[in-house]
């Protein structure tokens, strides 16, 4: 897959060439879309000016992000667990300590034996690991991946340690973290294969011309409404290419954010993207559904996505 597409860069007063993301629906973009994008940002932004805490914004992007993904801790029940914390009547408290002493015993008999890792040993002791602190946790390496995204500039050595930050807990080994993937990989729904990404041995060269693409669009000078627009295209080129092992989805969320915010300023981390995402998630994952692999995506079918991100400006607090 390759475009050759122009952006005008009214700075430099000069044409520059994308590799992988398309401009050329940007006039069609801009036909059907029903909001006044820079009104209703301004409108947004002075909402947002009174939220003078991040981290609820934050806590809310990494929550909905991961309810995407199936997660099924919602924000009230992350608040309760966050005003708990880790004192002695709270659950998560009772669940860690038990592991910790398990941990303890596990290390002190895997030395006169070594038949079972740790991993293998917990799953078996305790069944409930997966559905309890492995959710909470997942919810606060991800807050963290925001956090660390918040503070750095956005290229592809800080997008990749934000994808080593989100996945401790997703990805069990460490090889996976943090590095493009170099195994096949495909989406499935039950055993029938829905959409195969580009293959392992292309992703590096295939994500070193979106950052390239990345990188013009950073350094150019766009309008309101282009900047949501190639938000979104960053997210739906990104996803399709699928570039690690697990956990696509949240860093493509905070890949289309992460983009707003460097051109917008911190008012685009409180849009709360993620939020329309997942009260949308039926239309979210039909819209960026636009072919059956990489090479044959057809991005004669990407606006019904691309117009989904600006009406997150108009979600109620």
């Amino acid at each position: 897959m390759m475009y050759k597409e122009c952006i005008f860069d009214v700075r430099n007063r000069n044409l520059m060439k994308t590799q992988l993301i398309p401009a050329g629906y940007l006039d069609l973009y801009l036909e059907q879309q029903p909001i006044n994008i820079e009104r209703q940002l301004e409108k947004f932004r002075k909402q947002s000016a009174n939220e003078a805490n991040l981290e609820i914004s934050v806590a809310k992007a990494a929550v909905y992000s991961s309810m995407i993904d199936g997660n099924p801790i919602d924000f009230n029940k992350y608040k309760k667990f966050k005003s708990t914390g880790i004192k002695k009547e709270s659950l998560l408290y009772r669940e860690t300590f038990t592991i910790s002493i398990a941990k303890s015993a596990f290390y002190s008999w895997a030395m006169e034996n070594n038949s079972l890792t740790l991993d293998e040993y917990l799953k078996y002791q305790f069944p409930w690991m997966k559905t309890n602190t492995r959710y909470f946790s997942e919810i606060l390496e991800l807050m963290a991946a925001y956090e660390f995204a918040i503070s750095n500039r956005l290229d592809i050595v800080t997008l990749l340690k934000t994808h080593e930050i989100l996945s401790q807990t997703l990805l069990s080994k460490p090889v996976y973290r943090g590095k493009f993937r170099k195994v096949e990989a495909g989406l499935y729904k039950g055993k029938k294969k829905t959409y195969s990404p580009t293959p392992a041995s292309q992703v590096e060269s295939e994500m070193n011309k979106l950052f390239g693409d990345i990188e013009i669009l950073i350094n150019s000078e766009l309008s309101t409404s282009g900047i949501f627009y190639f938000a979104s295209m960053i997210h739906l080129v990104f996803g399709h290419i699928h570039p690690f092992a697990d956990g696509n989805g949240r860093a493509a969320r905070l890949l289309e954010k992460w983009f707003l915010a460097e051109k917008l300023g911190a008012a685009a981390w409180h849009i709360p993207s993620e939020r329309l995402y997942f009260e949308s998630i039926m239309a979210y994952y039909q819209n960026i559904n636009i072919g059956i692999d990489y090479e044959h995506a057809d991005y004669d079918l990407c606006l019904p996505f691309l117009l989904m991100l600006p009406m997150a400006l108009r979600l109620k607090k």
